[in-house]
């Protein structure tokens, strides 16, 4: 008996099932890669979060190093305090040495350990601290650089200059300030108060041109607050984070005084007063009250060379111009006269206070007094100055009277 075998072509067991849709077929490849991404975007936030652990670990650590660090300055253990300096540099070592003595020295030093802002290279082995000291009631910053040694830790260096940020510059008609970005703040100030500067000092010493001046701001511990030797107006300045830079006021007083009188000398040095013959004494009293009265100027008192201030206030800046600008054989009376076109009598009511101290002390190198308050009288015979000194005598402060009087164009001193 045969066996009979049926084929049908074409034909199998599943051709019953439904076919599996295309669209299901497109969709599994963007799930594949939703999925790849979100395994990827896990990964990056853990290795985020982790670096951001990291991160506030060193910082954490860097900031405890400080606050140890101060702490041993301000209760005076030194060899707490030399811990934590990098012990491979002598001459660094020496340099803290000298600072931790000066700490302690200091009357009215607040070292609260307030640190305004702290730095971390990415390597996470340079830091830097911007630290914050009180005195005088006056609030101070100073940059405190780091180097996190593997089996030390955290370790103070020295400051490096290569980490005052990128270099850049403010300029304006005549005025040019380059600096590093750690020195905006002062760069902002310089170039909001030099313009003015500049044009007072020239307006006094009767400038032909405003000269074209250049400010520099560097990072550079061994510079010196100066004009630049070979270049006369560009003017050198060593960043106040060198030492402690004020939070308050980055042009500091103590700055603004240093400037002010580099460019009251720096305009004298091109007028006629720079080269004044030695034996006319009085060319070289209005060289150094012309120099005084700038400087006051500038800096908005009056009190530097109360004769060049009250000649500015009757008869303008104007008047000091022109006073510079005349020969100075002569006596300075006449120039006076000659500038202002005013009268011995008008002449004798000017602030002579700081002319007739000069007098004094060239009668007595010793005089030490001050003049107190100046009267004129001035009649048809003649014109006289009385002068009220109060000077230093045995310990005590006595008042005296003085008075003079114009020979041959001069207040001299008559006899007591």
């Amino acid at each position: 008996m045969g066996v009979e075998l049926e084929w049908e072509s074409g034909s199998t067991a599943h051709d019953d099932l439904p076919p599996f849709p295309n669209h299901s077929r497109r969709k599994w490849p963007w799930v594949a890669a939703f999925a790849i991404v979100l395994i990827v975007a896990i990964v990056y936030a853990a290795i985020r979060i982790r670096l951001q652990q990291i991160d506030e670990w060193q910082q954490r650590t860097l900031r405890d190093v400080v606050i140890a660090e101060v702490t041993a300055l301000r209760i005076g253990d030194e060899n707490a305090f030399l811990e934590f300096q990098h012990s491979g540099d002598e001459v660094w070592l020496a340099q803290q040495r000298d600072y931790f003595v000066a700490v302690q020295g200091a009357a009215d030093l607040q070292l609260s350990g307030n640190i305004l802002e702290s730095e971390i290279t990415s390597d996470g082995l340079l830091g830097v601290v911007r630290l914050m000291e009180i005195e005088n009631a006056v609030p101070y910053e100073r940059l405190w650089f780091y180097w996190n040694f593997a089996d030390l830790g955290w370790r103070h260096l020295p400051q490096n200059p290569d980490l005052w940020g990128d270099a850049a510059t403010n300029s304006s008609d005549h005025l040019r300030i380059d600096y590093y970005a750690r020195d905006k703040a002062l760069a902002k100030q310089l170039a909001d108060t030099l313009p003015r500067w500049l044009q007072i000092g020239c307006e006094a010493m009767a400038c032909a041109t405003l000269p074209s001046w250049r400010v520099e701001i560097l990072p550079d511990p061994n510079l010196n607050l100066s004009w630049e030797a070979l270049a006369p107006w560009n003017l050198r300045i060593p960043s106040p984070y060198l030492t402690r830079s004020r939070s308050d006021m980055p042009f500091s007083p103590e700055l603004r005084s240093v400037i002010a009188s580099l460019l009251s000398d720096r305009l004298l040095s091109s007028s006629t007063l720079a080269i004044v013959d030695t034996q006319e004494e009085e060319a070289l009293y209005l060289k150094q009250a012309i120099s005084a009265w700038l400087w006051g100027a500038l800096l908005g008192r009056n009190d530097a060379s109360p004769l060049l201030h009250s000649i500015a206030d009757r008869y303008g800046v104007a008047a000091i111009g022109e006073l510079v600008q005349l020969r100075q054989e002569q006596a300075l009376l006449p120039a006076i006269r000659q500038v202002t076109r005013a009268g011995l009598v008008d002449l004798s009511r000017l602030d002579w206070r700081d002319y007739l101290e000069w007098q004094l002390a060239r009668g007595d190198p010793n005089f030490a007094g001050k003049i107190t308050t100046l009267s004129a009288i001035a009649d048809a015979e003649s014109t006289q100055l009385i002068a009220t000194l109060r000077y230093e005598e045995e310990g005590e402060l006595a008042p005296a009277q003085i008075r003079f009087a114009l020979v041959d164009d001069r207040w001299q001193r008559l006899p007591d």
